[in-house]
């Protein structure tokens, strides 16, 4: 009786033995799903691009905007244009474009990416492919992008996943290159680059306003703000309902401003990328006109 007893139990104890270790397993095996997801679910922050050498220039920026004759045109194949990234649209004053400038010109990328700024940063070196392009112009100035299906516009933004087959950025950043001018010496010849006005200021009229209406975006979705000279001369700043600092209220003091100036139908206006591209730290001062 005792030895069958035994020959009972021996496989229960085996039986109790190999639930217990596949017990473990399950804890094992499950501490490790539990980590695995933990990681799964972990937001890495985004990964700079790896330095890639540009393509080699076939032409200047000015030299590009010449093949535009009245009407859109597609690019030639071999055309190819490098330039400094002057824009930022990390504050959202700039939206889906890319601005460019060389030692010729200036020029709006329309590239179709949000947050274009963890891509090819303001200060880096870009390179663009043109061919298959469209050159346009909207408000009298050439800008660069693809062909458009909508009548009233000569191109339109790139789809997202085109623009970085056509670009290549080295993401070695170099100090922004401007052109100091002041307000009488600004030129439809320096349009879509960076310059410096000094000793400016917002006129009396804008004080206690905000940069933009952030509050009534949809109807209004960028507002001008008038900055004047000592000698009364005046330029438009305009300024997007969208940007983060759309709704902060306008410095009261008197400084320089950095911006890619820009122009619309003839009329000169100035965009900045970022709030602190405005340093107005002196005291305001009284105009002579």
């Amino acid at each position: 009786l005792l030895q069958r007893c035994t020959t009972v139990l021996t496989p229960l104890k085996r039986m109790n033995s190999m639930t217990h270790i596949y017990n473990r397993l399950i804890v094992v095996v499950g501490m490790l799903a539990l980590l695995t997801s933990c990681q799964y679910n972990k937001i890495d922050p985004p990964q700079e691009p790896k330095p890639r050498p540009l393509w080699e220039r076939t032409m200047t920026i000015q030299e590009l905007k010449a093949l535009y004759q009245s009407k859109p045109v597609q690019v030639v194949p071999d055309a190819v244009i490098v330039g400094q990234v002057i824009s930022d649209d990390s504050e959202g004053n700039i939206y889906k474009s890319i601005y460019l400038q060389d030692e010729t010109g200036g020029i709006e990328f329309k590239a179709g990416l949000v947050n274009s700024n963890l891509l090819y940063k303001r200060g880096s070196k870009i390179a663009i492919r043109c061919h298959g392009l469209t050159l346009g112009k909207y408000g009298g100035v050439v800008t660069l992008g693809k062909s458009s299906t909508e009548p009233k516009y000569e191109n339109a933004y790139l789809p997202e996943q085109m623009t970085p087959r056509l670009v290549r950025c080295d993401n070695s950043r170099q100090p922004l290159v401007y052109r100091t001018l002041s307000i009488p010496t600004l030129s439809p010849e320096y349009t879509n680059t960076l310059i410096r006005l000094e000793g400016v200021q917002f006129v009396d009229s804008e004080l206690g306003q905000t940069y933009a209406d952030a509050d009534n975006k949809t109807s209004v979705p960028a507002v001008e703000r008038q900055i004047e000279d000592q000698q009364g001369n005046r330029v438009v700043l305009r300024s997007s309902s969208y940007a983060l600092f759309a709704g902060r209220q306008i410095p009261e003091g008197s400084g320089n401003i950095t911006a890619i100036l820009g122009y619309f139908n003839g009329k000169p206006q100035l965009l900045i990328s970022l709030e602190s591209d405005i340093n107005f730290t002196s005291p305001r001062f009284q105009t002579t006109k």
